[in-house]
């Protein structure tokens, strides 16, 4: 099994093509991945190496939000393909009996890879089978995105948080959006509540 902090520190381990297997574990610790972070959330990278492509397609889609923080997946590289299964040993029966949120999170490291595949001048096709997610890849015109560069803006692993307070347009926003009937929005913005809600 390979962390996220190891796909990092020794990238050359995947360079083990036609065929590779790579999977990440969930950290456990929120300073798990210590300097290994930055490299993990640095904005694309772009190689004409095809190897190191599609490393970096793995790293984006890994990435995703993914339930509960399980990161559920392994990633099986091909020259012209990259194949998601899940990782059944990162499933959560109690509040996932049925797979559902495992599932979700393998279309969200598909979603993912296919965005920052388009910034890198390859055209993505997403097959969804019984047992596995097909990606084939294919040369096609660069599509530059806001969506590929959010993935390097969103956290989604127990590492610690900037601890930057949220931008006061941005909770406006968060406001504006949930103007809709039957919801309700309560921000906290304090690190302390002086009760608790009920």
């Amino acid at each position: 099994m390979v962390t996220r902090r190891n796909f990092i520190r020794n990238a050359a381990f995947y360079n083990a093509l036609p065929t590779a297997a790579i999977t990440n574990v969930a950290c456990t610790r929120a300073d798990h991945y210590g300097a290994a972070l930055p490299a993990l959330r640095s904005p694309l990278l772009e190689s004409t190496e095809h190897a190191a492509l599609l490393r970096e397609l793995v790293r984006c889609a890994t990435l995703a939000a993914n339930g509960h923080n399980t990161q559920p997946w392994k990633f099986g590289l091909s020259p012209d393909a990259i194949t998601i299964q899940p990782d059944h040993s990162r499933h959560t029966p109690v509040v996932d009996p049925d797979e559902h949120h495992l599932w979700v999170s393998l279309g969200c490291a598909a979603e993912n890879l296919v965005l920052a595949a388009e910034s890198l001048g390859k055209h993505a096709d997403v097959t969804f089978g019984a047992k596995a997610v097909h990606i084939g890849l294919h040369n096609a015109a660069t599509i530059t995105s806001p969506l590929a560069n959010a993935i390097f803006q969103r956290q989604c692993t127990r590492a610690d948080y900037d601890g930057q307070p949220t931008a006061n347009d941005v909770l406006k926003q968060l406001e504006r959006a949930s103007h809709r009937p039957g919801v309700r929005l309560i921000l906290i913005t304090e690190k302390t509540i002086g009760r608790r809600c009920t």
